[in-house]
């Protein structure tokens, strides 16, 4: 149960930033450079965030359930 929870977090920590650093692509049609994009998106909380969350979601869904592994007698 706690891996699908931190799974749905992390999914939904994911998407928010994705969907965020895909919105701030139209500062490349108001003059930006891609240069000007890049350090300005290292700068914003979204980068840090879609980062956290994705890697929580392929860690709650690659690491296995320790507690199902001790009631099979392999830890």
């Amino acid at each position: 149960m706690i891996r699908f929870v931190l799974a749905f977090i992390g999914l939904c920590a994911g998407l928010y930033g994705c969907i965020s650093l895909l919105a701030y692509l139209s500062l490349l049609t108001t003059g930006y450079s891609f240069t000007h994009y890049v350090l300005f998106i290292v700068f914003r909380f979204e980068l840090y965030l879609m980062i956290l969350g994705l890697s929580l979601f392929v860690a709650a869904l690659l690491f296995p359930d320790i507690r199902r592994r001790k009631r099979r007698g392999r830890y």
